[in-house]
């Protein structure tokens, strides 16, 4: 029988502990209990933390244009969010040339940025609106705020004592529905009036 050779020992080693590595995570993930239902406590730090990735998406599309802009070669002067309306972003620019230039390029690019609420689209310019300047839409048109993520997001056990609430069956979301649809009725009576 051959002798084991010393780097066979460490190889064989770094193999065990790089298993060990990579399956601890799982392991960790699988002993929490799954179980168990959401509370309240949960679902607002959950609720939370969406708000957050939200409103992060906001900074990365500034970032984007921002790079967009570098990798062109023109330069803003600036690149803002709307103050009334989070959906959209103005890039201002010294002259119309570059700001064509981004006309012309950014539908493409911003439909391949893969995560779709991230997509970035040109808003048609209006008769009034400066050539310099480009309007670019966001496709998530709000801003949540820390302080009113209990507002916005309510929270609902799904079943109490083994009976499934009313939040969750469909009769209660075709009511949800038939309301929302009578609004938007009422809402485009009101505009062709």
């Amino acid at each position: 029988m051959k002798k084991q050779k010393r780097w066979q020992f460490f190889l064989i080693a770094v193999v065990v502990l790089l298993t060990f590595y990579n399956i601890l995570p799982t392991v960790l993930f699988y002993s929490k209990p799954l179980k168990d239902p959401v509370g309240e406590k949960q679902a607002q730090v959950i609720a939370e933390k969406a708000a957050k990735r939200v409103n992060s998406l906001e900074d990365e599309a500034l970032n984007w244009l921002h790079s967009y802009n570098k990798l062109l070669g023109i330069k803003s002067n600036s690149i803002s969010l709307d103050s009334d309306n989070p959906e959209l972003i103005h890039v201002r620019f010294n002259n119309a040339e570059d700001a064509e230039k981004l006309k012309t390029h950014l539908p493409r690019a911003g439909a391949l940025i893969p995560f779709v609420p991230a997509k970035l689209s040109l808003v048609p310019s209006a008769s009034g609106e400066k050539p310099s300047v480009v309007t670019v839409q966001r496709n998530i048109p709000v801003h949540f705020y820390p302080e009113q993520t209990s507002e916005i997001f309510q929270f609902t056990a799904k079943r109490d004592a083994m009976v499934i609430l009313l939040l969750y069956t469909t009769e209660s979301w075709m009511i949800v529905c038939s309301k929302s649809a009578l609004q938007l009725e009422g809402f485009l009576k009101m505009l062709s009036t």
